[in-house]
């Protein structure tokens, strides 16, 4: 670890005044989240421009330390080039409210941003946008984790077309209940899987390929194939565009959401090439393969990295796992004293604390 000043610096972003390590300096407002929000900064020692994080009251409350962990956890666990990087980390104390600041590499916009922009998006882009968010996702399944907030605004990208999944805020574990099934409203609810919204009692890694599936849909059409006025209209316009399920794809139905089904007027799938006028077949076929409402008839990251789609750019040879399953042991804590431990003992050897 670098020795640096302690000094702080204050800066005022997003309605919050924040104390800075002073080794940060041209600030720029990124975004806002829910959590707090991102800033760019220039890293004075290493030379290096980077992303700042900035994590208001992050221990207030059970969730938010969980968040916390998750996002801390994974970007540490994680070491892939289609994975956002983690530099560094600083926490803040004041009273008894801690303000974290995660450093990460830097990267020039989101998906989300592209989307909504004048940009031209080709089919090439598309293309390779999808391989590399199939790569992270190949490897972040094979440590038995969920990503569960896919969506265009976690994946970020350069210039060069560089993708890199940037949030494991609401991740969790595979075949496990959803552990923040309270906060589905924090996610875009146009890209979450059927199941999220359906009374699923578990999840697979399954959910997040639907969820890639809906971002691949929305760059080809530059906007969502789903209308989601509330989860209700979300599930009858999936129907209305894949079309009436046999009864054996509902198994994973609450009663009450297989009763709004069945009492939905009957309809045929629409064709892809109906939506998608003059888009590549291949690239069409790829989708239907994402886009299924059964859960255990989608494919998985594996094999969709072998579709004809992605030939000219997969090679086996770089497919990467990861090196060890990654376990939430503290999704089940209740105790916020033992989150706090759990937090400050996982940042202990990463982080600078600025008193």
């Amino acid at each position: 670890m670098n020795q640096i000043s302690s000094d702080k610096t204050p800066v005022n972003f997003f309605g919050l005044r924040s104390l800075i390590n002073s080794r940060y300096t041209n600030f720029q407002k990124i975004s806002c989240t829910y959590y707090g929000g991102v800033i760019s900064a220039y890293d004075q020692i290493l030379k290096r421009n980077v992303h700042i994080r900035i994590i208001e009251n992050a221990t207030n409350c059970n969730d938010s330390i969980k968040g916390d962990l998750n996002e801390i956890s994974l970007l540490k666990h994680y070491q892939h080039e289609n994975i956002l990087q983690l530099y560094d980390i600083e926490f803040y104390k004041q009273n008894k409210e801690i303000t974290m600041y995660i450093i990460t590499e830097p990267m020039d916009t989101n998906l989300e941003s592209i989307i909504r922009s004048p940009q031209v998006i080709t089919n090439d882009h598309i293309q390779f946008i999808i391989y590399q968010a199939i790569r992270a996702l190949f490897y972040i399944h094979s440590s038995g984790v969920i990503v569960g907030n896919l969506c265009p605004r976690v994946i970020e990208i350069n210039a060069n077309c560089e993708v890199k999944i940037c949030n494991f805020r609401l991740a969790f574990g595979n075949n496990k209940i959803f552990w923040a099934e309270n906060h589905v409203y924090r996610v875009n609810k146009l890209f979450l899987a059927p199941e999220y919204f359906c009374g699923a009692n578990y999840i697979t890694t399954k959910s997040d390929i639907w969820s890639i599936g809906c971002i691949m849909a929305t760059l080809l059409r530059r906007q969502p194939l789903f209308d989601s006025e509330s989860y209700l209209r979300l599930i009858a316009s999936i129907l209305e565009v894949l079309g009436s399920q046999e009864e054996d794809d509902f198994f994973f139905l609450s009663n009450q959401a297989n009763e709004y089904i069945k009492n939905l007027p009957k309809t045929k799938k629409i064709l892809w090439n109906e939506i998608f006028q003059g888009a590549d077949p291949a690239a069409l076929n790829f989708l239907d393969k994402m886009l299924v409402f059964n859960p255990l008839k989608r494919w998985c990251a594996e094999k969709l990295l072998k579709h004809k789609y992605l030939e000219t750019l997969y090679d086996p040879e770089y497919d990467d796992i990861a090196a060890k399953s990654f376990l939430f042991d503290y999704h089940e804590e209740t105790d916020r004293k033992n989150l706090k431990k759990k937090l400050y003992r996982l940042i202990e050897n990463h982080c600078i604390w600025v008193n």
